[in-house]
């Protein structure tokens, strides 16, 4: 008895050590690999991992800024580099949503119905999916916006705000003051948008746990 009472003490000691630490204490899928670079100005993507066997799909993250705030936008971007002296490990979605990154949706001008997670699949008997190596791009670029997947659209992004008939809105020329993404952008200015992404894994049916996120980069000096 006293032997595991002692066994469970100890479980549940190692378990507060990992979190505190800011391990995991499951299995950790490998993140998305970023293939954009600063010098894409109206598209960012990233493939698939190689090995993807634990993997459920792939979400995606977005935060609008003034473009003329730079300073916000690499501060944000420095907290998801796994090369600097403080940075915290935290899966899926924590670190977007402490940040107040807001999650894609994609669609046509009259989606209406959200996705649920994940928002693209690794199930290959569905009609959106994404697997191993493939790439995942979003483009912003004036009047042709898109998400493609190995260079297939699959439709538009689109924000987490709806408009005035429910739809949700798509990027370009829709950002108005009172919006709970427009993080202090306001009507006719000009704007920029940040992606970061996660292999996403189901935590009801597995041991093992979504990836880190990954930023993607920064489309700058968007027409609103």
């Amino acid at each position: 008895m006293y032997k595991s009472v002692f066994n469970s003490c100890f479980l549940i000691i190692f378990s507060l050590f990992l979190s505190s630490c800011g391990l995991p204490s499951s299995a950790v899928v490998d993140p998305p690999v970023v293939t954009s670079s600063d010098i894409d100005l109206v598209s960012k993507s990233f493939l698939a991992p190689a090995d993807d066997q634990f993997i459920d799909g792939y979400e995606v993250y977005y935060k609008i800024y003034s473009t003329f705030d730079t300073s916000e936008i690499i501060s944000d971007r420095d907290q998801f580099d796994v090369t600097g002296s403080n940075y915290k490990y935290e899966f899926g979605d924590i670190k977007p949503n402490r940040l107040g990154f807001k999650r894609l949706i994609y669609g046509d001008t009259e989606t209406s119905q959200i996705l649920y997670p994940p928002l693209i699949s690794t199930d290959s008997s569905k009609a959106v999916n994404l697997q191993a190596n493939e790439e995942f791009l979003i483009s912003l670029n004036a009047g042709n916006d898109r998400i493609e997947i190995d260079s297939v659209s699959i439709g538009i992004p689109l924000r987490i705000v709806k408009d005035e008939d429910g739809y949700y809105k798509p990027f370009l020329n829709n950002v108005i003051e009172g919006d709970s993404d427009a993080n202090g952008v306001t009507d006719d200015v000009v704007y920029s948008v940040s992606f970061v992404a996660f292999s996403y894994v189901s935590s009801i049916i597995t041991t093992n746990q979504s990836s880190y996120p990954v930023f993607i980069g920064t489309i700058t000096d968007i027409a609103n």
